[in-house]
């Protein structure tokens, strides 16, 4: 079994493949990376870490200890992200951490589709599996049995982005910490609206744990 360990790194980004090195665990801790492609390893433990994915992560385990969290890159106007994730046996999510893509969904002034048209305005807030707060809101969209996009932003520059999108596919999930793609708030002082919450779509065999999904 072949590990790789970044242990105190401020950010690692643009990591190679790491099933084509060989690498069959990888193990952050107090460091951050940034993974931007398909992984397919036997194992992820985080420790007080951070990372993002930009494709789909498939493991036989995956844990967050301390304070990590699991996020995707923020929406930007031409490109949208997800997190995937594919667990065979246990993804656990320890009481302090997070798998956390709160704000990283449509920027202010978009909405489905990642287009400027029929997206809130002025002061208003997202829209997503239902209308936001305001008059000129975009139209809801999306289908709460299978969610598949971000949450739109609030009407203008000033506004919250949309919450992110989560796929999680794990036989168990242990979730003591969060799970979180909660739209972001306006800028304080500017009568600004919030984004919409995102997606978070969870098929699992077996959930246990006291933790929190928003």
């Amino acid at each position: 079994c072949k590990e790789l360990r970044l242990e105190g790194i401020g950010s690692a980004t643009g990591l190679t493949p790491l099933g084509a090195v060989g690498v069959d665990r990888l193990v952050l801790m107090n460091s951050a990376a940034s993974i931007e492609t398909n992984i397919h390893i036997q194992e992820i433990a985080l420790i007080n870490a951070t990372a993002s994915f930009l494709g789909t992560v498939t493991a036989e385990n995956i844990s967050l200890a301390g304070t990590s969290v699991v996020t995707h890159a923020s929406c930007t106007a031409n490109q949208e992200y997800r997190l995937d994730l594919v667990v065979s046996n246990t993804l656990a999510i320890g009481s302090n951490s997070a798998i956390d893509v709160s704000g990283r969904g449509y920027l202010p002034g978009r909405t489905a589709g990642n287009t400027t048209n029929g997206a809130s305005t002025g002061s208003c807030g997202g829209s997503h599996g239902g209308l936001g707060g305001g008059g000129a809101v975009a139209n809801a969209y999306g289908d709460y049995r299978s969610p598949t996009l971000p949450g739109s932003g609030g009407g203008d520059s000033h506004a919250g982005a949309g919450g992110g999108r989560i796929n999680i596919l794990s036989h168990n999930l242990t979730l003591d910490g969060t799970i979180l793609a909660n739209g972001g708030n306006g800028a304080s002082g500017w009568n600004a609206g919030g984004g919409a919450g995102g997606g978070i779509r969870i098929e699992v065999q077996t959930l246990a744990g006291n933790g929190v999904i928003s």
